[in-house]
């Protein structure tokens, strides 16, 4: 049986605990908690008990910007990284929500909600679309520091993409664990 035992966010009140779309959550090394909201298009930091702390990243193209954030994960050093599908780059921000960095280049999206281990490599899911054979396939792979090809394949599953039924080959080609 799940029980609720605490809980951040309001539907009225403080703007500061009003959701529009939680689309990521992460806990940094440091205890915070960091949502990121589709909607706000912001990532927002509470503390270990639901305080509000403080905001950051925004939606745009240029530093520390994003057009569609996909997935958030905490660094080694208190900070987060996230995934901007949209936008074709991974936005590091330190453990006050600055940003300190960008990786680019990925092609044609950055790995989703990755992670970013402690020798500066990446571990992450990706998608890809083959016009050509009518494919959808999602990769999980490990990407070396400052590099925008995986360097290793774990896993990869692939699903015939059907135009009435969209939704079918991203279910089919999800990798859940």
């Amino acid at each position: 049986e799940l029980v609720a035992f605490d809980s951040i966010g309001v539907e009225l009140g403080d703007s500061n605990y009003v959701f529009g779309m939680p689309r990521a959550l992460e806990m940094t090394s440091g205890g915070n908690i960091v949502v990121g909201d589709m909607v706000r298009m912001e990532m927002l930091m509470y503390s270990p008990e639901g305080t509000f702390l403080r905001s950051g990243g925004s939606q745009g193209e240029g530093p520390g910007e994003y057009a569609a954030p996909t997935g958030i994960s905490a660094t080694p050093d208190g900070g987060i990284l996230v995934a901007d599908a949209m936008g074709g780059k991974l936005i590091i921000y330190d453990s006050l929500l600055e940003c300190t960095g960008e990786m680019t280049g990925f092609e044609p999206y950055p790995p989703e909600e990755p992670v970013l281990l402690q020798n500066g490599s990446l571990v992450g899911s990706r998608m890809s679309f083959d016009r050509e054979s009518g494919t959808m396939t999602r990769h999980l792979a490990r990407w070396q520091s400052g590099e925008v090809e995986p360097s290793l394949v774990y896993m990869r599953r692939e699903s015939e993409f059907n135009q009435e039924d969209p939704g079918r080959a991203y279910r089919e080609s999800a990798l859940s664990f």
